[in-house]
């Protein structure tokens, strides 16, 4: 994704926010360029995950033991994003401004 999309995304006006889903865990990560990636799970948790982020990605946040769900609140020029768990606890939340 950094080496390829990221930079797709740059050239072609740019990027602020990348959401994908995983079986596994929820992970929030800062990578070049300031881009928020979220990776949120619904599928079987497994704390048995070895770790591997890109070089220039720098995690956040991390759950490993839960699922999640991400709620996001966009007003204006500034998106809000809200992680809870299967049982509606928080797991996670941020802010982008533009």
């Amino acid at each position: 994704m950094q080496d390829n999309l990221v930079a797709a995304f740059k050239a072609n006006g740019g990027i602020d926010l990348i959401v994908a889903a995983h079986d596994k865990y929820y992970e929030r990560n800062m990578i070049t360029g300031n881009i928020v990636t979220l990776i949120t799970n619904i599928g079987e948790v497994s704390p048995e995950i070895p770790g591997g982020n890109h070089a220039s990605c720098t995690v956040m946040k991390s759950s490993r033991s839960n699922q999640s769900l991400l709620f996001v609140d966009v007003a204006g020029k500034l998106m809000s994003g809200r992680v809870v768990d299967q049982n509606g606890a928080p797991v996670d939340s941020f802010t982008i401004a533009k």
